[in-house]
Formats: structure tokens, C-alpha cells, sequence
């Protein structure tokens, strides 16, 4: 997926369609007891007769992994993105349609060019700069500020805090992991325009010494097979998983065993001790068959099932290989029913202020989407 050609078409967007995705103040206030006691109710309903997806209690037979494992490719065929914008906006002009409510109004050029400064490179334009942008009478103005914006080094740099943010969970057990190297890693990625599958890929497999390699950071900063779990489902699946680590989820139906069938593709991930870091050492991440289970303890409730695909199949991994690339694979591959879907998301509400799925990383059949037509949009693939 192109990235800064996905936040093109949502900042075109923005201007229009910012205040009436989700319709009304009033209209949404009104709604919001109904949807909750709605899905209460469903969620009952469904504890009360046999849930299609449960999943049977059999001991299922293990597929074999892929022969090779290679990072996903750029798309060779994107949507253009006038026909993907179009796309967009007819489904917003659906909704607001069936639902009786007026689009705002367009954003004035003042408007605009703040706003659009703010949201691609976090910080305001120069006096200079806005009244140039002011002071245009092209047409196209406003196509060729969004361009200019994402071609600046401050895209990334925005985009790169947004995402260690996202990435490095502020505890004591990474106290000592310094977030500069996973900053500038993730600006040069953004400013390269790598697509969001070959950054995940790349985000899931990292190896070697954080000076060398800032993706490795991610997995210093999450150390632990369950925290490594939890961040995968919520980033890059957009689903919080994690309840379904010590018991059977209680809201969906993800089982604890899917959970630690999911985290299999972490047991032989191996971190250095970060203390290592307070006194100017290199930490690294490898993969190990006997990790240092002293520096990457398991937690208590952790239980040794095969390796499954959260929702999918089960693998029998080969023990003389890394796991994490099986994993990355299926994460980044067109096919996967989670990844491209929590991408929309996630990019939307950061976008609009609110995702089609509220929380972002609660993507479940209890929690329907505002607009199911354009979250389903395969956006992260296409474009």
C-alpha cells in the first residue's frame, strides 16, 4: 500500500467530511444508549445458543508452513487514487443520505492550510507560507499542498511519533531501551514511502543490535511472549485479544488457547537484558531454540498449544527455524482478514478523530462499523 497516497485521499477528505462521519452531536447522543443496549443483547443472545465460531475442541491437524518466506511486495496494480477518493466519499455521501444529515460546510483555504500542516507534519505553516497559500488562485491548490507536505522530511517525523508512541509502551521493564532508534527508523520508512505491509513485515521479523537496526526496538520495548501478543493483535490486527490470555475471552468469542496459539511464533524470541543499555552495552533481539527465560520470563499463565493463525489454521513450525517470519508473512499477506481492515481504522480516526470501529483496536463482530462499506475497503492493499 502507498502510504502517503492513502493520507492524500483522506485529507482531501478532511475538509468536508470531518464533522459529519458520525452525523450530529445530538443524533449521536440520542443513538448511543440503544447502540450499547443492542449489543449487550447480542452478546447475550449469543452465550445463550451455539456460536457458529466457536471453535471445535478436537485436536485439529497441523498444516505445514510455507516452503519460502519472502517480504510483501508493492502492489504492481494500485487503484488510482481519483477512483479510490471517489469511492470514499460516495459511501459518505450514502450514509449521510439514509441518515438525513447535511454535510458540513467546506473548509476556507485558512482552514485548510493550518489544519492540513497539523495532520501531515505537526506543526503550523510559517506567516509566509499561508499566505502564499492564500493568495493562489489555482484550482488545484489544495492537491498540490498535500503533495508538497508529504514530500517534507516532517511527514515522517510526524508520522514516526505517532508510531513509537503506538509501539513503545512506557514501563519499567524498557526503561532502559532508549526510543531514538525506533523513531528514526520509522521516519526514514515513512519518508521512503515503504508500504504499511513491508513495514509491519519488517516491524514482526527485526533482528540484531538496535544501533544497527531500530526496528528491534519494537520487540525490546514489548519484551514478553504475552506483551509481544498483545501489541501484534491491537497494532497490526486491530484486535484486543489480550483478555483471552488468563481465560476464554467473555465478550467474543476468541478463546484462551487462540491466544497462545498466537503467541507460539514468539517463545524462541530472545532480548538481551535492557539493563545491558545503562551501562553502554548493545541490546539485541535474535531468535533462539533456549532463550534466556531469566531476561524473557513466560508469564504464569502461559500454555504450550500448537501455533495457530489468530482465526486460522495450525502450523507446525520447524524448530530449526525462526517463527516470527511464518507469522509476519501471514500478517502482511492480502489475504489476511484483519490487517488491512485495522490499517483503515486506525489511519481514519487519526485522520478524522474517530475510527469506523470505536475503540480502534476493537475490530469484532459485537462492535459494527459506522460505515461497513468503507471500512471493508482493502485500502492498505490497493493503494
Amino acid at each position: 500500500m502507498n502510504y502517503r497516497k492513502t493520507i492524500a485521499i483522506l485529507t482531501l477528505g478532511l475538509a468536508v467530511t470531518g464533522l459529519a462521519v458520525q452525523g450530529p452531536a445530538g443524533a449521536a447522543d440520542d443513538t448511543k444508549g440503544a447502540k450499547i443496549k443492542a449489543a449487550i443483547k447480542k452478546a447475550i443472545d449469543a452465550k445463550k445458543k451455539d456460536d457458529p465460531k466457536k471453535k471445535d475442541d478436537k485436536k485439529t491437524e497441523a498444516k505445514p508452513i510455507p516452503a519460502i518466506i519472502d517480504p510483501p511486495n508493492a502492489p504492481a496494480h494500485p487503484m488510482p487514487t481519483a477512483s479510490l477518493a471517489q469511492l470514499i466519499d460516495d459511501g459518505i455521501r450514502e450514509r449521510l443520505a439514509t441518515e438525513k444529515v447535511q454535510p458540513s460546510a467546506a473548509a476556507t483555504d485558512a482552514e485548510f492550510v493550518r489544519r492540513t500542516f497539523l495532520d501531515i507534519t505537526g506543526v503550523i505553516p510559517t506567516a509566509d507560507r499561508a499566505a502564499a497559500f492564500l493568495d493562489d488562485r489555482s484550482a488545484d491548490k489544495r492537491t498540490k499542498l498535500i503533495d508538497e507536505l508529504l514530500e517534507s522530511k516532517n511527514f515522517g517525523k510526524r508520522q514516526a511519533d505517532i508510531w513509537t508512541a503506538l509501539m513503545y509502551p512506557v514501563d519499567s521493564d524498557n526503561r532502559f531501551v532508549g526510543k531514538a532508534p525506533l523513531r528514526e527508523w520509522l521516519t526514514d520508512q515513512f519518508n521512503d514511502n515503504v508500504h504499511w505491509d513491508r513495514l509491519a513485515f519488517d516491524l514482526i521479523t527485526a533482528t540484531g543490535e538496535q544501533e544497527k537496526n531500530g526496528a528491534t526496538t519494537y520487540a525490546m520495548a514489548n519484551r514478553g511472549v504475552d506483551k509481544m501478543t498483545d501489541s501484534l493483535g491491537k497494532l497490526f490486527l486491530g484486535v484486543q485479544i489480550q483478555c483471552a490470555q488468563c481465560h476464554n475471552h467473555p465478550f467474543t468469542h476468541w478463546k484462551q488457547t487462540e491466544y497462545w496459539g498466537l503467541a507460539q511464533f514468539f517463545y524462541k524470541v530472545d532480548v538481551s537484558n535492557p539493563r545491558l543499555a545503562k551501562d553502554g552495552g548493545a541490546i539485541t533481539v535474535s531468535e533462539s531454540n533456549r532463550p534466556n527465560r531469566r531476561a524473557n520470563p513466560l508469564p504464569e499463565s502461559s500454555k504450550s498449544v500448537p501455533a495457530q493463525l489468530l482465526g486460522g489454521d495450525v502450523l507446525k513450525l520447524d524448530a530449526s527455524k525462526p517463527y516470527r517470519p511464518v507469522l509476519a508473512q501471514w500478517v502482511a499477506a492480502p489475504a489476511n482478514p484483519f490487517f488491512a481492515k485495522a490499517f483503515v481504522n486506525r489511519l481514519w480516526s487519526q485522520y478524522f478523530g474517530r475510527g469506523f470501529v470505536n475503540p480502534v483496536d476493537d475490530l469484532s463482530d459485537e462492535n459494527e462499523p459506522t460505515h461497513p462499506d468503507l471500512s471493508d475497503i482493502r485500502i492498505a492493499v490497493e493503494a
